[in-house]
């Protein structure tokens, strides 16, 4: 198919033009967009001889078999299964993207199922072409407050085509039926502005139809609610509490409003949390508020809190997030001096530099006793207070209540 200035060829044109072969060069058959993209056949090749008045031309039925055995279709299926435009490559015209090669190629590729043919930069464009040929929309991340609808605008293009009335509208079907709704604009330039509204998650492929010309477009829907916890993991001993902050957002980082929080806690004796509440944070030029829950930890354990976030930007749509916070309650590390099951002891900090708020003190032991004699003994509990790591400086008792409370256990910790 030759286009443009044809004056240079005038040298390889025959003298005397034939009525039925004005477009005729020497060596060489005007053939239309439509004569070498049917694949169906049907379209009546005439293939002139070299010096054709001396002969019938060959007649074929489509482009590939006047081109010879060497070119084949771009392979469109591959084990029973339709994989239209996973062997054709036009590069970054998204346009093209997802269609099929429609001329014969000579370009072929080993696969594991075989041999396929494929193609490799643009083509002429004829008919009617989708902006993208792939699309996603995200119900949240698009979501217009305004008008209620998440919408992905896109454009169909008519690329020299004919016979299509000016006030002639593209009609849509789909693959999958309440997906998406497409709506269409006629723009003077000749093309129309199409919104896609996103109506629930899935994908499905828009179908639209002007004429004798079709376009397919494949658009995945999806409703991302991204929620964040930080810190997104807690370890520390006993009594200790944390500060988290809650987070939900789109897919592009975008806060999303007025969403209701709930945390589910796997087990209670291990941590507890507050009921997520908005907290100021910040200096006083630059303070925000943000959502906060409260993390304690209680007993030596493991407990996973799973922090789900639901919006509902209105009656009839209902959007989740979750994630996993996890907080681990260590074993607190206890040093102590006992004799004749009369315990005397403190809790250490997690550093083991010194004491925490529960300073050495006389202890009761109903059950799980540090087994001891009569004699005085050093005794630790919990595997950060192994006695390996510490080191006695100096021992201070008085009488023997001194394990009643006066003695002095501070020497101990090294």
């Amino acid at each position: 198919m030759l286009n443009g200035d044809m004056s240079f060829l005038e040298g390889y044109m025959w003298e005397t033009k034939n009525p039925d072969h004005d477009n005729y060069f020497n060596g060489m058959t005007g053939l239309t967009y439509a004569q070498m993209a049917s694949r169906n056949g049907g379209v009546s090749i005439k293939k002139e001889n070299t010096a054709w008045w001396f002969g019938n031309p060959e007649i074929y039925d489509n482009f590939r078999d006047a081109l010879g055995s060497g070119f084949s279709w771009v392979t469109t299926d591959e084990g029973g299964a339709s994989i239209h435009g996973k062997y054709s490559f036009p590069g970054s015209d998204t346009a093209l993207a997802g269609q099929d090669y429609p001329f014969p190629t000579v370009l072929t590729q080993k696969t594991d199922t075989g041999t396929v043919d494929l193609h490799y930069g643009t083509w002429p464009k004829v008919g009617l072409y989708w902006s993208q040929r792939i699309a996603a929309l995200d119900l949240i991340e698009t979501y217009d407050a305004e008008t209620g609808k998440s919408v992905l605008p896109l454009k169909l293009l008519l690329e020299n085509v004919s016979g299509v009335p000016e006030t002639a509208e593209p009609k849509f079907t789909y693959t999958t039926e309440g997906i998406v709704e497409a709506t269409a604009t006629r723009l003077d330039s000749g093309g129309f502005d199409v919104d896609i509204v996103g109506l629930q998650v899935g994908t499905t492929e828009v179908i639209a139809a002007l004429g004798q010309y079709t376009a397919r477009m494949t658009v995945t829907v999806t409703a991302d609610l991204i929620v964040k916890a930080e810190p997104s993991i807690i370890e520390k001993y006993a009594g200790e509490t944390t500060d988290v902050t809650l987070t939900a957002t789109d897919r592009s980082g975008k806060d999303v409003p007025d969403v209701r929080w709930s945390i589910v806690n796997s087990n209670r004796d291990a941590a507890s949390y507050t009921e997520p509440a908005e907290k100021a944070v910040g200096g006083t030029a630059e303070t925000k508020t943000v959502m906060s829950t409260t993390v304690t930890n209680l007993n030596a354990g493991e407990a996973s809190l799973q922090i789900t976030a639901l919006w509902k930007p209105n009656a009839g749509s209902e959007y989740r997030g979750s994630t996993v916070l996890t907080v681990t309650t260590l074993e607190s590390s206890v040093l102590g001096v006992a004799s004749d099951r009369s315990y005397y002891e403190g809790m250490l900090k997690q550093d083991l530099t010194g004491w925490t708020g529960r300073e050495p003190a006389a202890k009761t032991y109903d059950t799980d006793a540090p087994s001891c004699g009569s004699t005085l003994f050093l005794y630790s509990c919990g595997t950060g207070a192994d006695l390996s790591r510490f080191k006695v400086t100096s021992v201070k008792a008085g009488e023997t209540e001194a394990l009643n409370g006066t003695g002095d256990l501070t020497a101990a910790v090294g």
